[in-house]
């Protein structure tokens, strides 16, 4: 039988470089759109961007490319598991 499913995503707290929190990222799509803001900020340079999150009590920062230090299961990785099992990869 077909249900849907609740399905909550992570809730992370953003920092900008001065460590003053920004506000909370409840959704993938708005931690895409911040992580691109941040690679079109820092365009041009190189190294970590200042910019980082707190998710679960754990620091995750972001690089001058929008890319994250490291990558938890449970964050934000949702749309990955279920394209992973669309396309057959988990089998």
């Amino acid at each position: 039988m077909i249900k849907i499913n609740t399905i909550t995503e992570a809730v992370a707290e953003l920092f900008g470089p001065d460590d003053k929190k920004i506000g909370d990222i409840t959704s993938s799509l708005q931690f895409n759109d911040v992580r691109i803001q941040i690679k079109k900020e820092c365009k041009g340079q190189k190294g970590r961007s200042g910019y980082y999150v707190i998710w679960n009590d754990e620091r995750i920062d972001i690089d001058v490319s929008g890319h994250c230090d490291e990558w938890p299961k449970g964050f934000f990785d949702h749309i990955d598991i279920q394209l992973t099992a669309l396309c057959g990869w988990d089998e």
